[in-house]
């Protein structure tokens, strides 16, 4: 269904780590969410581009990994909607928790 491989692997590892990174602040959590939002929609773009049985999708990308970009993307960037104040207060309560 999903093609992956390794650098497809490495995209998601990538943004899960700057995650756990940016967790420490409402703002970093804000870009973090923007950013990985905007990284989504770029694989989803860059899916819809190329021809799927070319070099050029070193991915890999197909189909159903494009929808899946798309609505990832289009739900984390729509989750904060740039306000920086959707997930503040439970940022703060998951960073302390896992502090404690």
């Amino acid at each position: 269904m999903f093609a992956a491989s390794v650098p497809h692997n490495l995209v998601h590892l990538a943004i899960g780590v700057a995650g756990l990174l940016m967790a420490g602040t409402a703002r970093k959590t804000t870009i973090h969410l923007i950013g990985g939002g905007m990284i989504y929609l770029a694989l989803w773009l860059f899916g819809i581009a190329i021809d799927h049985n070319s070099t050029a999708n070193f991915v890999p990308l197909n189909t159903a990994g494009n929808r899946v970009s798309r609505r990832a993307g289009l739900t984390v960037v729509g989750i904060d909607g740039g306000s920086g104040k959707a997930f503040a207060g439970a940022t703060h309560r998951v960073v302390s928790a896992a502090r404690a």
